[in-house]
């Protein structure tokens, strides 16, 4: 049991001397007895020693304190334990939506597997800069045979000089084509 102090709710207005009207809070935590099992839908408060001038029994309905009277019918059924069959149920379900889940990734992950990723891509936007990258990364990581090796450097040479370079006499390279050429077979 848990008592608050004595607290003044009000003033006594129908006093002629200067009253107080106080109240005093209890909190009382109540455990289950195994013999009253069969009255577990009811709740009965405590009996008073003392009967004061006025006893106002109150509990919780939502979050409003509502006046009840002393002994009140209980809405939950207390008397029976939770049923472990719902809960058996609700893990096999889990179990079963997982077990789903791992084989749909499972198989997805096979899929994508059996299909070979190509090694070299296209950019999305073709300019001297991404292709000489790319055709860089064949060159660095493609494993070329020398004289193949040869024939990029002649091609990055070609792209440089005239993009990059002062001179204009030459054609300019088709870089959708070679860059296409180069990732096919390297």
């Amino acid at each position: 049991m848990e008592t608050q102090p004595l607290s003044v709710s009000k003033f006594d207005e129908n006093s002629a001397r200067p009253a107080v009207l106080s109240e005093r809070l209890w909190t009382v935590s109540l455990r289950d007895r195994r013999e009253a099992a069969e009255d577990a839908r009811n709740f009965r408060f405590a009996s008073l020693k003392v009967e004061p001038a006025q006893t106002v029994y109150q509990r919780y309905e939502d979050a409003d304190l509502k006046a009840t009277e002393q002994t009140v019918t209980l809405q939950a059924r207390w008397d029976q334990p939770a049923t472990p069959w719902s809960v058996w149920a609700g893990l096999g379900l889990v179990l079963c939506a997982g077990s789903l889940g791992g084989w749909q990734l499972l198989r997805r992950r096979a899929a994508a597997t059996s299909v070979k990723p190509e090694r070299w891509t296209m950019p999305t936007e073709l300019t001297p800069f991404s292709v000489l990258a790319v055709l860089q990364r064949i060159d660095s990581e493609g494993g070329l045979s020398a004289e193949r090796r040869r024939e990029l450097a002649d091609v990055m040479q070609r792209i440089e000089r005239h993009y990059f370079g002062m001179s204009d006499r030459e054609t300019a390279p088709d870089l959708a084509a070679e860059l296409r050429r180069w990732i096919e077979t390297a």
